[in-house]
């Protein structure tokens, strides 16, 4: 009979980490949401070969936090996307992570953050840096072979998913510039699209699939009323 063991620590983050980071959007779609719960006006997303060899998203943001909760009666109120410790310590497990940032008086020397697979802070170091806080992902899923042929093999696909994404914010974001490059091997950089902080979505809109698509544009005025429903929830099994 099969002897049961327990599976070593490094093993079980990168196994929890798998269902944290499941793809190139999920990627993406964290980083950026950091960038924007920490303030940022500026969001530049940068891919290099599809975002197989690596994705950066640099912001000029200068606070970045992990929990958004006092209390636990506080995740009824929220106003940001989430959480970020998870996601980034996951990060940290499927790819080489590190971060580049720096303060306003700090600028144009910043400091550069390495991270080892398990999260823990592995060096740092002085290096060039703007004002703004860069976050780089690089060999997505390196270390889980299944998991990377997968993704070399459907890159396309997946970049494509993550451009519809990054279209997405880019709409709705009003005074913050998002701008979004990809560079494929032995290629030179590519601006994909890019907006220009403005003060409406039908401006954004414009910069993102181009100015002939305004006349298409239908102006709706919508409102939500949002009803916490878990205090009405009636158990029916109980006699």
């Amino acid at each position: 009979m099969a002897t049961i063991k327990a599976i070593e620590g490094r093993t079980v983050h990168q196994i929890q980490s798998g269902q944290v980071i499941v793809d190139l959007c999920s990627v993406v779609k964290e980083l950026v949401e950091n960038s924007l719960d920490a303030g940022a006006t500026s969001i530049e997303v940068r891919f290099k070969s599809n975002g197989l060899e690596s994705i950066e998203v640099q912001d000029n943001a200068l606070k970045h936090y992990t929990s958004k909760l006092s209390a636990y009666d506080d995740l009824s109120s929220l106003q940001t996307f989430g959480f970020r410790g998870e996601a980034l310590s996951s990060l940290c497990a499927l790819s080489t992570f590190h971060i580049v940032t720096a303060r306003a008086d700090e600028a144009p020397k910043g400091t550069r953050l390495d991270f080892e697979t398990s999260g823990k802070l592995r060096a740092t170091s002085v290096v060039a840096s703007q004002k703004g806080t860069t976050v780089a992902v690089e060999g997505l899923f390196a270390n889980l072979p299944v998991r990377r042929r997968e993704l070399e093999k459907n890159i396309k696909r997946e970049y494509g998913k993550v451009l519809g994404v990054l279209q997405a914010y880019a709409c709705i974001c009003t005074s913050v510039k998002v701008t979004v490059s990809n560079v494929m091997a032995k290629g030179k950089k590519t601006v994909v699209f890019a907006t220009k902080s403005n003060a409406t979505t039908r401006e954004n809109i414009a910069n993102v699939f181009g100015a002939k698509t305004l006349p298409a544009l239908v102006q709706m005025d919508l409102s939500f009323n949002m009803h916490n429903s878990a205090s009405n929830v009636v158990r029916t099994d109980i006699e």
